[in-house]
């Protein structure tokens, strides 16, 4: 199937819905094919799906049955409504989506109506627990996606005659990101309630649910980069940032009056396992293609050439790279196992893998990611700043001796070099 980059966008309404590029997903195709699901039409013919398409009935019958309408009266309902939506539905896909619209419309009622039928049964414990985690994974899928407002109406016909005190907003930030967000993190929507117009689908709401206003610089990181090896040596701190308003927020912390202390830095708790990588990718590609969000390029033009390889042009650049920043961060502090292992004692990272697996992931997920607006340039700054002092001062071998702590006493610091004075407040992004 064609993907976004093979068509002339001058010509083409900007899609909500597509595939990442094939340069991008062969590093990882794992990562973007659903193992137990199709949503949407990208990956209906896969072979492994098949055998779900009689569950995705089968729920969407359960979900029927629910209702105090007759079924056929609601399915109907469903129909009409989706076929009032079929060409707002295709233009979320680019072109990409040649079907005939009958063939459209039964795709979109079937996955609405399995969507939200598996959170109804998610939310009241009763899903088949074999599958519940494939599944989820599944809806989160950057090319197994449908237009939310084609979920919400569904839901408006549907479910929120039962679900009178849960938006559809709620049930998937409570029910279907809750354990499947990469940092631990209370996720919030500030606009929560019915207006579908401001999401364009699942992915979207996560990504949406880290929003921050904090403005960055243009670029890529500036800051020489230290591991956190040689940062612990330079007597800085990690610790878990649990008070912060955004999900992946990241700060420095030091004292107002200190001259020889630990500065701390403060950063969102990564948890590693079986999903992150998966969520990770997915949030990423969605960073770093989709030319609707509100965080990077809109681009005028998008070749792409017979190997793949994408040449951008734009005419503005917005700053949401809440993923690609993060994953660009922990890249500049990770070298080894050993900075794992720092991490993992500073409570910063939770670690279910070994630290050679943990690590080795951290350094893979910058393959192919380009950071054009860095979310922590100031932070990163500030760390470079210090590291160059300390290591001035001839300090870095010193602070190496345990009679150190015990002549100075912990959380004093220097606030030198750009560190400012005073504690600095939670930096989001």
């Amino acid at each position: 199937m064609a993907n976004i980059f093979d068509m002339d966008l001058d010509n083409q309404p900007q899609p909500s819905i597509f595939m990442v590029p094939r340069i991008y997903r062969d590093q990882n195709l794992s990562c973007f094919d659903p193992l137990e699901v199709s949503i949407g039409p990208f990956h209906k013919g896969n072979s492994n799906v098949q055998a779900n398409e009689a569950l995705k009935r089968k729920y969407m019958g359960d979900l029927l049955v629910r209702l105090k309408s007759p079924p056929q009266q609601t399915l109907e309902r469903c129909f009409s409504k989706v076929n009032s939506l079929i060409n707002e539905i295709k233009l979320c896909y680019g072109g990409m989506l040649n079907s005939h619209d009958s063939d459209v419309a039964n795709m979109m009622v079937i996955d609405s109506c399995f969507i939200l039928e598996f959170i109804q049964k998610v939310f009241e414990v009763n899903c088949p627990g074999f599958m519940l985690f494939e599944i989820l994974l599944d809806l989160l899928r950057i090319e197994n996606q449908i237009p939310f407002f084609v979920l919400q109406n569904i839901f408006d016909l549907t479910l929120l005659g039962i679900q009178r005190k849960n938006s559809l907003i709620t049930l998937l930030i409570d029910h279907v990101f809750f354990g499947f967000h990469p940092c631990q993190a209370k996720l919030k929507i500030d606009n929560d309630g019915n207006d579908e117009c401001n999401y364009k689908q699942i992915l979207d709401i996560l990504h949406k649910a880290c929003r921050s206003d904090l403005s960055a610089e243009y670029g890529l990181p500036k800051a020489i980069s230290h591991s956190v090896v040689e940062l612990d040596r330079a007597r800085l701190m990690f610790e878990p940032n649990e008070g912060g308003s955004m999900a992946m927020a990241m700060a420095i912390e030091y004292e107002l009056f200190g001259v020889f202390g630990k500065p701390t830095l403060r950063m969102p708790v990564l948890t590693i396992d079986d999903a992150t990588e998966l969520v990770l990718w997915n949030l990423i590609a969605y960073e770093q293609f989709d030319p609707n969000v509100d965080g990077h390029y809109c681009w005028n033009h998008v070749p792409q050439d017979d190997l793949g390889c994408l040449s951008l042009e734009s005419n503005h650049v917005y700053y949401s790279n809440y993923f690609t920043s993060f994953v660009v961060a922990l890249d500049m502090l990770v070298d080894s196992t050993l900075d794992v292992v720092k991490l993992v004692e500073s409570k910063v990272i939770v670690n279910r893998f070994s630290k050679e697996k943990a690590a080795k992931m951290i350094k893979g997920m910058f393959r192919g990611v380009v950071c054009r607006t860095f979310m922590y340039q100031q932070e990163f700054q500030q760390l470079d700043n210090y590291y160059k002092w300390a290591n001035n001062q001839g300090w870095l071998n010193l602070f190496d001796d345990p009679r150190w702590d015990q002549f100075l006493g912990p959380n004093k610091l220097p606030s030198l070099f750009g560190l400012g004075t005073g504690k600095d407040k939670l930096k989001s992004c």
